[in-house]
């Protein structure tokens, strides 16, 4: 890969060079692959400005260019996780070839390769949500856009619920043909599924956490 850094970065080269390492190493222990077979470009810019101009017009902190094979990134100083969402997106589009089904299957499992939401873990938040407000998983999936300040944190978690306790190629079917269609893989509905998801991160402390449900 090559790294592309915007002039008069806040830190030195050797913070992003391993950043990007770091991110590409989960993504390949998540994916359980040993090496690309393609080359990317990893791109740091300043400020939503710089991004903007790039980006399409998008102000975001990232992005991933999938088929380009490129992701772009505000540059910031803390990191939560791995930092390896946008990268994620853009290894899983070119190791399974085709692009995801719904947006719960592949955010989730890109927020799942991050390792934490806001510096928090997955079901611990999670956990915090499911107590402070009213939810249902087929909800969140049908509807994934309407309030990503809860959609997102939610499918990490129950991605990493399934990853965990049905393996990689459960969650590599929901992100080809759709969570929803979880039931031809592995012969439960999703109601079976959240109710053992919820027994899951009902284990999980929340006391801390600080966190807003909507935006």
């Amino acid at each position: 890969y090559t790294i592309y850094i915007e002039q008069n970065q806040p830190f030195v080269d050797s913070l992003y060079q391993s950043k990007v390492q770091k991110a590409l190493d989960r993504s390949k222990q998540i994916l359980k692959i040993d090496s690309l077979n393609f080359k990317f470009s990893y791109v740091f810019v300043n400020s939503s400005n710089s991004m903007k101009l790039i980006a399409n017009k998008y102000e975001g902190q990232g992005i991933a260019f999938v088929e380009s094979k490129v992701v772009i990134e505000q540059a910031q100083i803390n990191s939560n996780g791995y930092g390896a969402h946008e990268l994620f997106h853009l290894i899983i589009y070119h190791y399974i070839g085709v692009l995801p089904k719904d947006g719960f299957s592949s955010e989730g499992f890109a927020v799942f390769s991050d390792g934490k939401w806001w510096g928090y873990n997955l079901h611990s938040v999670a956990n915090y949500i499911v107590n402070n407000k009213q939810i249902r998983i087929l909800d969140v999936i049908q509807d994934f856009r309407r309030n990503e300040i809860v959609s997102y944190p939610i499918s990490g978690s129950f991605i990493k619920f399934i990853y965990e306790k049905y393996g990689l190629e459960t969650v590599l079917y929901c992100y080809k043909h759709g969570i929803i269609n979880i039931e031809q893989f592995i012969h439960k509905k999703i109601d079976e599924l959240e109710k053992e998801w919820r027994n899951e991160i009902k284990e999980w402390d929340y006391k801390t956490i600080d966190y807003p449900l909507n935006r």
